[in-house]
């Protein structure tokens, strides 16, 4: 949680004034790929049929409901805050009338295949009249036509806020550049309207590749504020010269026939300023930015204090409450949390999709390939179904990132689609669990430490450990820099023997 004076990006479940229907989860099937209609790729198919809300069978299939069969069809819709938009049935030539009947079953769900032609559950063949129990995030391929994401998704996405405005088009980015149709992306736009709503300073946190600049540019754009985001890497400001970098200085000082400079500071006047990796400043230059937070600033070598106008929007992938001093931290009004993209799983071919089309502008040797156009114009990426699972299961410690990085790997091995995976699949596979006898020592070890205050069993668990943090910080589930933090609260050396 924030420190006190902070506003929180909302969740969908923190506030007990939601509706019912807003955290009432029901079994769904996302589209995350279509051969026929690739325009529906973001669209849900919620297993709920408000008329019976009782009922645990459904079907899957093309067209409309047989009226021979009483077991509801999937509906079909596009979820935005507030409103279940309806799609219609799905429609082409390589689906059954009834490919699928679906049972749910607490926890997870039975699949039959009850049409012509073969299914595919994580690739894995499910013949004509075969069932198979599935539990949430498996991938469902049928033939040729479409893939689904197995998910639990809320009947209604919660209405959070104010400010969202009127809905993008399926699928694409939206104004702010941020693509996703799931609950965690609505959420996001979301925090950003509020952020803005919220009318002061914004820090954003979140893991590297989450976004955290578009977020940035997004909450300037929606401020209303001229100009472009004047944006810098806190990271590489020099300590001897922050002053100068922050808030320039007049000509002639410090040395004579120096040139003056305009600083970030000013030259964000008006305007937005964003200080990226804020959390790698040392204290002493946080302890400088007090003042321009405050709406005051100084150039070097004057004396008199001008008023400025300046929205700072910081942001940092460390734990700010120890990245950050806290009277510096206090004076951002809203935080905003960027989620992973482990979080935004069922929007990962959207977005992979956007990041090819953008590359194709910027690089149409590498990926322009590999974008197609329709007859309306609307312009696509032909993935293939192993590319598909490939994504929707691969490691991401790097985020959309790595993400881009597994993109151009598998670009530069074909000439054309659909797409591949790469061949070496290494740097996007989840490390091995640790052995069996590892997990169980180290429960072992913990049995011993548990109970007592948060300081005593810091103490112990360090102690036990020989003062290694690293391994301290495991045992406890927390960061390193979080034990850090906690250490130095309590005053405890990594030795951990006094």
């Amino acid at each position: 949680m924030a420190a006190s004076g902070n506003t929180t990006s909302p969740s969908l479940t923190e506030d007990p004034g939601l509706p019912t229907s807003a955290v009432c989860l029901v079994p769904a099937f996302v589209q995350v790929w279509s051969a026929e209609v690739p325009r529906r790729v973001g669209s849900v198919g919620l297993l709920h049929d408000p008329a019976r809300p009782a009922a645990t069978t459904f079907l899957l299939g093309r067209d409309g409901p047989d009226p021979a069969d009483p077991a509801p069809r999937i509906t079909w819709v596009r979820q935005i805050p507030g409103e279940n938009l309806p799609l219609g049935p799905l429609t082409g030539i390589k689906l059954a009338h009834k490919q699928l009947r679906l049972v749910v079953v607490p926890g997870a769900l039975e699949v039959t295949n009850i049409g012509a032609g073969k299914v595919f559950i994580d690739g894995s063949p499910l013949a004509q009249g075969e069932t198979r129990r599935i539990a949430p995030r498996a991938v469902i391929q049928v033939r040729g036509h479409s893939m689904f994401l197995f998910m639990m998704r809320p009947v209604v996405i919660p209405v959070i806020g104010r400010g969202l405005g009127a809905p993008h088009v399926l699928g694409e980015p939206d104004a702010d550049g941020l693509t996703g149709e799931g609950p965690t992306a609505w959420r996001l736009r979301a925090a950003l309207a509020a952020a803005v709503l919220a009318g002061g300073h914004v820090f954003i946190g979140g893991e590297s590749g989450t976004g955290k600049e578009r977020a940035a540019r997004g909450i300037h754009r929606r401020s209303g504020r001229p100009g472009d985001l004047v944006a810098c890497n806190a990271a590489t400001i020099v300590s001897t010269l922050a002053e100068s970098q922050l808030f320039g200085n007049r000509a002639g000082y410090p040395n004579r026939g120096t040139a003056a400079t305009e600083g970030l500071v000013f030259a964000a006047h008006g305007r937005t300023l964003f200080l990226d990796e804020i959390g790698d400043m040392t204290a002493e230059l946080q302890t400088r930015l007090l003042r321009a937070l405050e709406g005051w600033a100084t150039r070097l070598g004057e004396t008199q204090e001008q008023r400025i106008d300046v929205l700072f929007i910081g942001a940092t992938n460390k734990d700010f409450h120890v990245a950050m001093r806290l009277d510096v931290f206090e004076r951002f009004v809203y935080v905003v949390h960027t989620p992973t993209l482990a979080q935004r799983i069922e929007d990962v071919t959207l977005i992979a999709r956007a990041l090819i089309l953008d590359l194709a502008k910027r690089n149409p040797e590498l990926a322009g390939r590999f974008v197609t156009t329709d007859a309306e114009g609307r312009q696509d990426v032909p993935f293939s179904p192993l590319l598909v699972r490939t994504l929707i299961g691969a490691h991401y410690p790097g985020n959309v990132r790595d993400l881009r990085n597994l993109l151009v790997a598998a670009m530069t091995e074909q000439t054309q689609g659909p797409l591949l995976p790469p061949a070496d699949m290494t740097p996007w596979t989840a490390p091995a669990p640790p052995a069996p006898e590892e997990e169980h020592e180290a429960d072992t070890l913990l049995a011993g430490l548990t109970g007592g205050s948060t300081e005593d069993r810091i103490r112990r668990t360090l102690k036990a450990n020989g003062g290694n943090v690293s391994r301290t910080a495991k045992m406890l589930d927390m960061s390193r820099d979080k034990l850090r933090w906690w250490m130095k609260k309590f005053g405890i050396d990594p030795s951990g023997d006094e």
